[in-house]
């Protein structure tokens, strides 16, 4: 199973990453760095991270707005930047929500590869950086916050664009509601999801 787990995870990358590539703004990291320019600010609040995380309604959820990918961590390397407006048609996208100390993923993908959730436990390391995952697999470095959006560097979101493996990604998460009121019944839980594509194989 896990050889076909292997091969669904790699085409949903490549197919993926064919589109990414189109929408793709290259360039040097410090250049034209969004993060540095004064575009994203950040208004004040007495929150805690997961005050704010949790702080969303039965109808809200956590969706990232932009992703700049990096080759290295902590905003290094090249960096290729991707607005969610330039999503492909039939691309679902990728929302977050959180309970407690707990985050839920609902990952997205494109047609026809089905959508999936999975639930984490979500653990602070420090002030500012939270791993999640398989034995903390994933972290988010929390650079900047407000109550309405997050500004989070980390390894979640990845993508092999152009023969370059971007492995990281800085990100805006904002807090908004799907259009569609039954997004949900869209996304399989995870087992389900790699009981239906080793069927499909």
């Amino acid at each position: 199973m896990r050889k076909i787990w292997n091969f669904a995870m790699a085409a949903i990358v490549i197919v993926a990453s064919a589109g990414l590539l189109a929408a793709c703004d290259k360039d040097d990291v410090g250049t034209d760095n969004p993060w540095s320019n004064g575009e994203y600010e950040f208004a004040e609040t007495d929150l805690t991270v997961m005050e704010v995380l949790s702080s969303i309604s039965s109808t809200e959820v956590w969706m990232p707005s932009v992703i700049c990918y990096y080759t290295e961590p902590d905003m290094q390397g090249e960096m290729c930047e991707v607005g969610m407006n330039n999503m492909l048609s039939g691309e679902r996208p990728s929302y977050y929500t959180f309970s407690r100390d707990m985050v839920t993923r609902y990952v997205g993908t494109l047609i026809p590869y089905p959508c999936y959730y999975i639930q984490n436990a979500f653990t602070k390391v420090d002030d500012n950086t939270y791993t999640f995952g398989n034995d903390g697999e994933y972290y988010w470095k929390i650079i900047s916050y407000d109550e309405t959006k997050l500004l989070i560097e980390g390894n979640t979101h990845s993508a092999f664009l152009g023969g370059i493996y971007y492995g990281y990604s800085t990100i805006v998460l904002k807090r908004g509601t799907p259009s569609n009121p039954d997004w949900k019944d869209s996304y399989l839980t995870y087992e389900e999801f790699l009981e239906l594509m080793e069927n499909r194989n």
